[in-house]
This record gives structure tokens, C-alpha cells and sequence, in this order.
């Protein structure tokens, strides 16, 4: 794919924008000095090209490191930010390695560009044309020779460092800026940027070569800015910024390389590189946060199939995946901004609670280990859903998103729980004389397969509509999801959802699901409503529902629980196991040696990962302190499944200020379990309200934790109707 020159289209732009292209560059959008122009030079040049004789054209830079000046990983910073520059323009750094320094100026003399390092410099780290001729018209230069001067000695920053504001890197990328033509986005140099500010538009949100702090209330247009809110904590952009890109493509046209030619991942595991003097491939890393762990950055890409990966992070981040949008991540606003015209395609979150805005260009969302919200631009009733293995597809004007672990679904009317669009997906199918049949298209008579290989026929259907949103006790109905695969080999089929109280044919036994979950592979899901059908058979028998032995129905008393039989209709269906030991066609087991047994078959087969890492953390809001940490069902877990509390930690003692708060304090009632002897669990999230805090320091004593899950499946999506 070739990349085409963003200057080829403005009209995304603003006039305040247009602007600072037109004076960083001092090239109109026609190619003419753009006037009036400022000097930020030491020669007094209106605008330094490395030579080049027609714009756009494109250039080839040669540049020399001062002998003994930098260290090989020093080198491969500053090359790194050559070839960050070279990625978004047409500009080639070929690397001079004789010096041969002029004997006058110290310069080289193989070089069109010198790097020198002077320790403790008192002028800093600053770039300078040595020779300079007019070229196209009065006012215009061209350099022949440069020189970047560094203080890696003083305390200008560290090349290479990103965990100190990024100067360093973001300095060596402005002096590249400079040698590139670029000039400061304002009428300004060394100081009195805020006062001299060219519009809001001037800061480094949108350009490394801008002074301008976004967050600085003394500059000149702060009340106007762009990107209110903005806040970088004093640390600096590490890349070319989004007008950057234009000012630069304005000089020297689009890039001819392939680094950002598509594909590419930005972020966590990035896979962007460049090629090395000696002719190796080196990771260019302020793409790369695992490195650059402050990103202040713009993502740039002419091609298509490129990534985000943000999975590192376990902050809440918003993340906005249109192009000439911002996001805040890692605990920023407005850091990571994609350039007009960038396609990010596919997004990896973090274990935060993310909120996600979809581009309208068919992107694929993979949700972390937080309750991740997707946001769609238009109302629920223009979008269509469907299941495609353990992703939701979500299709509207043409657009297709595919979501996996995202748990709410935002609409411009509404939102919903992903889980709560299961009305979407296939129905459950029941083996019969036919073949699978979906359980809503069965009748009576229909003659079903047994798990003994007999048949029987069908007597009665029972059919029921459950409001779970409105129902007083929805654990006891919101159905059971189990995977395919999860019972044994091809044992479902297909994913099944059952009642919570619906026996499954499990080692001779009849074990209700509810006794089966796991939290993962086995697990109970959210929904709104729910249609449970259930089939009765001339007696109690074993049948298969998507290849999976279950049970037949069994008139426990609850048959008046369905919208289709006489008499009155219970108000809130259980589906309880009544009688089921006495008159069902197995042995029903709920807890105990036989349960604990399938269930350590089923545990090590789902293969879920834990940590002893309980991730605590203590988070303050509005006065309040909360008790964070990961969470686990026990009975999720272990082998006895009878356990259903969510546990987070186990708080021996709290205090505040070193005055005991007791733990059975009647203030201590969000997030917390019931007190017990050695101390009282929390649920993950647990409330200490500010009424006991009184400004003082929270101090805990931990009692106790549990292995957690290193990942919570999040609800999905399946068919309304299912098998009861």
C-alpha cells in the first residue's frame, strides 16, 4: 500500500489548525513561504530544509556521531527517533561512521549532520545550522550543514528514559524536528512561550515542537483549549505529534517506508521496528509502553489490520478508536491521540474498566479483566446481534464489530448488558428420531433419542417466560451457560444454557448445574428475561440437549410455572428439585463425595489459571476508602461447590490513625461478609465510609485470601429460548 500525503486533505482540519502547519513548516498548503514567519533559530534562518531542492520531494540525511560522545544504546536512542521521524515522511538517515571532524569547526566533514554531547552545557540541549543558503526565495534557507548539541551530563534527561518525563527522547525529537525544517509552533525560542502562544492548538498535545504545557493556565488560549483536561504531569510527547506529521509530509511528502505500512501493534507487544546501521532490526520503543511507560504519543499508520494493545494496563482508560481522536490511558487525558486518517482496527484492554468508542470501520474489541463498556454512536433498534463462537457480532450500517469479554453494550438511547442480547443466538437442539431439533419447534408426539440409545415420545411441553429483571431472587433462575466441550469431548456441542436447577447425567448421577459452575467454562449468566422450555416424557428419563445427557422433565410440583399449562401460573418460578430423589430415574446428588468427584474432573479440564495475588489495593473517593482486590467464588474453585460467596480479602483488624475501627462496626456494611471469629471478609470491593476515616490514615491487617482467577469471563450473548 502506498501512503498518500495527509496535506492532500484539510478539510478535517480547523483553520487554528491549518495554522500551526503553516508556521511550523512555513510552507502553505501551495508550497509557498507561509508568512509571517518567526525566527526560532540561532542563524536567524526563516526555515532550515536539509537539502532538499523541491518540497515533497523527499531527502536523504547523512549523520555522524562526535567520536567517544555517546555509548551504543545512547546511538540507538537517537536512532530510534530518526526513524521515528523517517516513519511518518519521506526522509532516509544514512549513518556516516568516520566522523572526520573539521579541524575549525569540530564539525564533520562526511556528515550532513553532527551529533555532540557537551556535559553540563549551560545552553542545554539545542540544534543550529552552521551553513545556510537562500533557496527558493528572500528570507528562505537552506542548510548544508547541522549540528544537534546534547547535555546527557547535566539535568536536561536521559536519552533512552522514559520514566522521567520523556525529555530526553522528546528532545532529541524536537532537535530532529528543527534539522527536518520544522520551527517552535509559536513566535518564540527558549522562553515567553505562554504569552506568545499562536492559538489553542499551540501545545504539545498536537505538536513536539511546541513549549506549551496543555494544562498551563498562563498560556495565552488555556481558556479555549482544544483538549480541555488535558494533563501529561509534566512529562513530554516521545513521538511526532499529530500536526507534526502534517508539517513534516508538507515538507517532504508522504513516507516511502513500510514501518507504519499496516499491521502494526501499538502499545503492549508491539511489533514496530527499524532497521539498524548494521543492518539488523531493532524495536523502535516509544511505540512500545512496556518501555515507554509515560506514552504521550500519536499513532500514525497508512495501512490497514493495525492494533492497540493496552493489556498491560489495570487503569480505568478511555479509549476512543476514531481517527482525530484522543484517549486517556495509564492514568493521562488526552495522551494517545490517532492521527487523521489512521485505521486502529483492533483494540486488546486492560484489566481496568474500560470505556470503548467504536469507529464505524468493523473493529474487533477484545474486553479485559474490568467490567469493559463498548459505546456505538446510533440507537440499539440500528444494530443486529449475533454469536460467533465466544465473540459478539455486532453489525449496523453495513459494520460489522466483533466483541469478546466486553461486559455493557452503550447506544445512543440506551445500554444493555452484553448478556442480555442473548435473544440472538441459536436455540437449544434436542436429538430426536430427526436428527437436532431446536426445542421451540418441537410438538408432541415427536419421538426424542434417550442417552441410552432408545427413544420415547413427547407427552407434554412446558414453555415459561421469566422476567429475571423484576424477579425478587434471580440467582435462582438466571440460566447456567456451559461451553462447548466443557462436560468432555464434544460433550455440548454447542453452548448450552440450562436452569440452575437442571440435572445433568454425570457419573451415574443427576447433578443440577448450578452444583457444576466453575466461573468459566461452566457459568451462570445475566439476562433480562429468559423463554425455558422443558420436556416431559412418559417417565422421568436421560435425553440429549445439544449432545449433552440431561434429564427429561419431572413434575416436582412446578408444572403450573408455565405460561401453557392449566391452572394458576406461580409468580416466581424456582424450578426446585422437589421430590426429585424419590421419583427421578437416577440418583440426584447436589454436594458430597460424588459431586466433589465430577467436579475435579471438570476443574482440571476447564484448566483455569489462578494467582495467590489478591492485587490489593486501597482507592479513595468522595472521603471513602475502598478495599480493593481481586475476588473469587469458592465454589467456583475447589471440588465442593456449596461456597457461593464472592471473597476478596480477609481483614484481620482496621484502624484509623491507631484507633481500632471494630470489624462488626455497623458502618461497615457495603462490600463486607458477615463477621467471623479470626477476622471478616470482603467481597472484592469493599466500602470503610468516610464518617469512620475522619481524615485520618487507613491502616489493615490481612487475615487470610483465596487463589483467584487471573481472568473473569465476562457475560455473553446466547438465544433467548433455552433448554430447562
Amino acid at each position: 500500500m502506498t501512503a498518500t500525503n495527509l496535506n492532500d486533505n484539510l478539510t478535517m482540519l480547523t483553520p487554528d489548525q491549518q495554522a500551526i502547519i503553516n508556521f511550523e513548516s512555513n510552507a502553505n498548503p501551495n508550497l509557498a513561504p507561509a508568512n509571517p514567519s518567526f525566527n526560532t533559530y540561532l542563524l536567524g534562518s526563516a526555515e532550515i530544509q536539509t537539502p532538499q531542492a523541491t518540497l515533497q520531494a523527499g531527502t536523504t540525511i547523512t549523520y555522524a556521531f562526535s567520536p567517544g560522545a555517546y555509548t551504543a544504546a545512547q546511538q540507538a536512542d537517537i536512532e530510534q527517533a530518526m526513524a521515528a521521524w523517517s516513519g511518518v515522511c519521506n526522509v532516509t538517515w544514512v549513518y556516516q561512521p568516520n566522523y572526520a571532524a573539521n579541524p575549525t569547526t569540530g564539525l564533520s566533514t562526511t556528515a550532513d549532520l553532527s551529533l555532540i554531547n557537551m556535559n553540563n552545557n549551560p545552553n542545554g540541549e539545542f540544534e543550529q545550522t552552521t551553513q545556510s543558503v537562500p533557496t527558493r526565495q528572500s528570507g528562505v534557507y537552506q542548510s548544508t550543514q547541522e549540528e544537534i548539541v546534547t547535555d546527557l551530563g547535566g539535568s536536561y534527561g536521559t536519552l533512552g528514559d522514559y520514566a522521567t518525563g520523556g525529555y530526553g527522547q522528546g528532545a532529541i525529537l524536537h532537535e530532529l524536528g528543527h534539522v527536518l525544517g520544522l520551527g517552535h509552533t509559536g513566535a518564540y525560542n527558549g522562553g515567553g512561550a505562554d504569552a506568545a502562544q499562536t492559538n489553542a492548538y499551540d501545545t504539545r498535545t498536537w505538536s513536539v515542537m511546541s513549549y506549551v504545557d496543555p494544562n498551563d493556565p498562563a498560556a495565552k488560549y488555556y481558556a479555549q483549549s482544544a483538549t480541555p483536561g488535558a494533563d501529561y504531569n509534566g512529562n513530554v510527547g516521545t513521538g511526532p505529534m499529530g500536526l507534526d506529521i502534517y508539517a513534516v509530509q508538507r515538507l517532504y511528502g508522504a513516507p516511502t517506508s513500510t514501518m507504519f505500512a499496516g499491521g502494526q501493534v501499538f502499545g503492549f507487544n508491539s511489533n514496530i521496528t527499524y532497521t539498524t546501521p548494521a543492518g539488523t532490526t531493532a524495536a523502535v520503543e516509544m511505540y512500545n509502553f512496556a518501555v515507554n511507560t509515560n506514552p504521550i504519543i500519536t499513532l500514525y499508520d497508512y495501512g490497514a489490520g493495525n492494533t492497540l494493545d493496552l493489556s498491560g494496563y489495570s487503569s480505568n482508560d478511555t479509549v476512543n478508536l476514531n481517527p482525530g481522536s484522543f484517549s486517556s490511558v495509564n492514568g493521562y487525558v488526552d495522551n494517545i491521540f490517532i492521527e487523521y486518517g489512521t485505521a486502529i482496527d483492533r483494540l486488546i484492554a486492560g484489566s481496568g474498566n474500560d470505556v470503548i468508542f467504536v469507529n464505524g470501520q468493523a473493529d474487533t474489541i477484545i474486553g479485559g479483566a474490568g467490567n469493559d463498556i463498548v459505546t456505538f454512536a446510533d440507537p440499539l433498534a440500528d444494530y443486529s446481534f449475533t454469536r460467533s463462537g465466544g465473540s459478539l457480532d455486532v453489525t449496523g450500517f453495513g459494520v460489522t464489530d466483533t466483541l469478546t469479554g466486553v461486559t455493557t453494550l452503550q447506544f445512543s438511547d440506551r445500554s444493555v448488558l452484553a448478556a442480555n442480547l442473548a435473544c440472538f443466538a441459536a436455540t437449544t437442539r434436542i436429538a430426536t428420531q430427526a436428527g437436532p431439533v431446536a426445542v421451540e419447534h418441537l410438538a408432541v408426539g415427536d419421538q426424542v433419542v434417550l442417552a441410552t440409545g432408545g427413544r420415547m415420545p413427547i407427552v407434554w411441553i412446558g414453555r415459561r417466560v421469566v422476567d429475571l429483571a423484576h424477579h425478587p431472587a434471580p440467582d435462582l433462575v438466571q440460566p447456567i451457560r456451559i461451553e462447548p466441550g466443557a462436560l468432555a469431548d464434544g460433550i455440548p456441542a454447542r453452548p448450552l444454557l440450562v436452569s440452575p436447577d437442571h440435572a445433568l447425567f454425570c457419573a451415574g448421577h443427576l447433578i443440577p448445574a448450578k452444583a457444576l459452575t466453575n466461573g468459566t467454562t461452566i457459568r451462570q449468566i445475566e439476562r433480562a428475561s429468559i423463554t425455558y422450555y422443558h420436556i416431559e416424557l412418559p417417565r422421568h428419563a436421560v435425553l440429549l440437549a445439544e449432545a449433552t445427557p440431561a434429564e427429561s422433565y419431572l413434575d416436582t410440583g412446578n408444572r403450573t410455572g408455565f405460561s401453557n399449562a392449566s391452572g394458576p401460573i406461580a409468580l416466581h418460578p424456582a424450578f426446585a428439585q422437589q421430590r426429585r430423589e424419590q421419583t427421578g430415574c437416577a440418583p440426584f446428588a447436589e454436594a458430597g463425595p460424588v459431586v466433589e468427584a465430577v467436579r475435579t474432573r471438570l476443574l482440571a479440564r476447564a484448566g483455569i489459571v489462578t494467582t495467590a495475588d489478591p492485587g490489593l489495593a486501597i482507592r479513595h473517593t468522595g472521603g471513602a476508602a475502598i478495599i480493593a482486590s481481586r475476588s473469587a467464588i469458592p465454589g467456583h474453585l475447589t471440588p465442593d461447590p456449596r461456597d457461593r460467596r464472592r471473597l476478596g480479602v480477609k481483614i484481620a483488624s482496621l484502624s484509623v490513625g491507631g484507633t481500632p475501627i471494630p470489624l462488626d462496626h455497623p458502618a461497615l456494611s457495603q462490600g463486607w461478609h458477615a463477621p467471623e471469629p479470626d477476622g471478616r471478609w470482603t467481597d472484592g470491593n469493599a466500602c470503610v465510609p468516610a464518617e469512620l476515616l475522619a481524615g485520618g490514615r487507613l491502616e489493615i491487617g490481612l487475615a487470610a485470601t483465596v487463589e483467584y482467577p487471573v481472568l473473569d469471563i465476562s457475560q455473553e450473548i446466547r438465544g433467548r429460548t433455552s433448554f430447562l
